[in-house]
């Protein structure tokens, strides 16, 4: 979802020059245009072009910057993160299940 702070750049950006479809030196649009795959990121951080439209847009937009890298680099961790803690969530589910299946059965076990 695109912020409203996000949409004012992008109508400046569109609206200008620097938005030109035909040209293969142009900015990507984020609705017309499959960002991740001329621009894939890597693993440290950075996004690397395999177009020369993207290695336009990463210029243009100086999306190589040191802050960014290291803002990608900590989404990265937390997502990895969010997902271990998820597994995690589940397991103990798993565990407490059985857990009171162990003592449902310690139950019956004792009444007879």
């Amino acid at each position: 979802m695109i912020r409203p702070e996000q949409r004012e750049a992008l109508q400046w950006l569109y609206n200008g020059n620097y938005y030109q479809p035909e040209a293969s030196e142009r900015i990507l649009h984020p609705l017309r245009d499959n960002l991740p795959e001329p621009i894939p990121e890597q693993e440290d951080g950075t996004l690397y072009a395999l177009t020369p439209t993207g290695a336009f847009h990463i210029a243009q937009l100086h999306l190589n910057r040191p802050t960014l890298i290291a803002h990608r680099l900590v989404e990265r961790q937390l997502q990895l993160a969010r997902q271990e803690l998820l597994a995690l969530r589940q397991r103990l589910a798993e565990l407490r299940r059985e857990e009171e299946e162990a003592r449902r059965q310690e139950e019956d076990l004792g009444q007879t």
